[in-house]
């Protein structure tokens, strides 16, 4: 049975390590530091963090059993107004904190980032990918029609993706405007932007590194993950039981959701 990313993070000990890393990097930050310093900053913040960051990652539920809900803290973060740039030097911090507190990195290739929820960028396993991307299927179709829909008017979208498919076969990486170029080379007129986009739609593909890299930048690559099939089911997934049908995929989402943030109130 795979483990859960608090397991797999090292634990307890390893997410209080995280925890007391990002605080000292974010007192170090001249922008972050203030909400960090504030007078009624509770105590035992930061092992109240590590708390949540270790429930939210599949741990114990400490942080709900003593300290609140996700609700709650959410509550505590409302209100703030536009924080400009606060919330990607926060970012920062964390992902540099998890080197600072020796967090291990993903040898395996068990965690894939790829176009998901509101179709922006996410990094989950492998697994929850097979799990969480057929049920999108309709709402990237979607978003596809409503963002592309008139720049690849006329053009044969199953056709479309049937050829990225076969550029892509083999472990081939292309990123999203060389992809959209070889594609737009068999359609005269076609965009090739808008057949890039479409693309990553319409097809699971992932974004493998550097793409996410922390201060690496260029266009996004695009490959398949080994074993794909049409509905975005990995071979990589295949290991560990998932949900087979599309009831049972959304059954199960409905589940999580409902563990994270409880029922609406009546």
């Amino acid at each position: 049975m795979r483990p859960t990313l608090y397991e797999f993070a090292g634990g307890e000990e390893a997410l209080l390590a995280l925890a007391r890393a990002h605080h000292a990097r974010c007192l170090a930050d001249p922008e972050l530091n203030h909400p960090f310093t504030r007078p009624d900053q509770h105590p035992h913040h930061v092992e109240r963090l590590a708390a949540y960051w270790a429930e939210a990652l599949g741990g114990p539920p400490r942080f709900s059993e003593g300290c609140g809900d996700h609700s709650s803290v959410l509550r505590m973060h409302a209100g703030e107004g536009d924080l400009g740039e606060m919330g990607e030097r926060f970012a920062a911090c964390f992902a540099r904190a998890a080197d600072d507190a020796g967090l291990p990195a993903d040898p395996d290739g068990s965690l894939v980032r790829s176009t998901l929820m509101r179709a922006t960028q996410h990094v989950v396993s492998a697994a929850d990918f097979a799990l969480v991307r057929p049920v999108l299927t309709d709402l990237l179709r979607r978003v596809q029609r409503n963002t592309f829909g008139r720049r690849t008017d006329g053009a044969d979208l199953a056709e479309l993706v049937a050829d990225a498919e076969r550029l892509l076969a083999g472990g081939r990486v292309l990123t999203r405007p060389e992809l959209g170029r070889l594609l737009a080379e068999r359609r005269p007129g076609a965009d090739p932007a808008a057949l890039g986009w479409t693309v990553q739609y319409l097809l699971p593909v992932i974004h493998p590194a550097p793409s996410g890299t922390w201060d690496v930048y260029g266009a996004t690559p695009f490959a398949r993950p080994d074993g794909t099939s049409p509905d975005g089911t990995t071979a990589a997934a295949g290991r560990h039981t998932r949900p087979a049908s599309p009831g049972e995929r959304a059954a199960e989402m409905i589940r999580r959701y409902l563990a994270a943030f409880g029922p609406v109130p009546g």
